[in-house]
């Protein structure tokens, strides 16, 4: 975190961190198991804990730059 606390510091530079939506978390197959076992490459007993990997997204940092951008157009800057 020290190096988004130096980030913080910079001039004409604005941070914009969200929070990462854990509710939504979820372990999906990666792209290329999936295409090994549509080419039949694989089988179903062949997937192991590695041809997953976790999709978490971030959520409220478009939100906040929404809000910048607004901001910005309404102090004619």
């Amino acid at each position: 975190m020290k190096f988004l606390e130096e980030l913080k510091k910079k001039r004409k530079l604005s941070l914009r961190l969200g929070f990462l939506a854990s509710d939504e978390a979820t372990y999906v197959l990666k792209q290329d198991t999936v295409k090994k076992l549509f080419r039949k490459e694989i089988d179903i007993e062949d997937i192991t804990e590695e041809n997953f990997q976790i999709s978490i997204k971030q959520k409220g940092v478009d939100m906040k730059i929404g809000l910048d951008i607004a901001s910005l157009a309404y102090k004619n800057k």
